[in-house]
C-alpha cells in the first residue's frame, strides 16, 4: 500500500493537454523595425561574404553600403525621438 509521499510511476506527472487547447506559435505575425531590418541585412551579408569573413583582406563593397543604410536608420529614428 502507497502513503501519500509515493508516486504512482503509471501515472502520468505531466499529462498532454487537450488538443483544443493547444499552444500555437505565432509565427510570422510582427515585422522587424527598419533599424532591425537593416542590421539583419549588414549581418546575413557579412556571415555569408567570403570577403567580409576574410580580416586579412578588406571587405567587399556591399558591406560598407549595408553598414550606412543601418546608421542611416539609427540617425531618423534618434532625430525621431529627439524631435529634430
Amino acid at each position: 500500500m502507497a502513503d501519500e509521499r509515493s508516486v504512482d510511476v503509471d501515472e502520468p506527472t505531466n499529462p498532454a493537454p487537450a488538443a483544443e487547447s493547444a499552444r500555437r506559435p505565432a509565427v510570422g505575425v510582427a515585422r522587424l523595425t527598419p533599424v532591425q531590418e537593416a542590421y539583419s541585412a549588414y549581418a546575413r551579408h557579412f556571415l555569408n561574404c567570403d570577403a567580409c569573413m576574410d580580416r586579412s583582406s578588406p571587405s567587399c563593397e556591399t558591406a560598407p553600403l549595408l553598414w550606412r543604410d543601418y546608421q542611416e536608420q539609427v540617425e531618423a529614428v534618434r532625430a525621431k525621438l529627439l524631435g529634430r
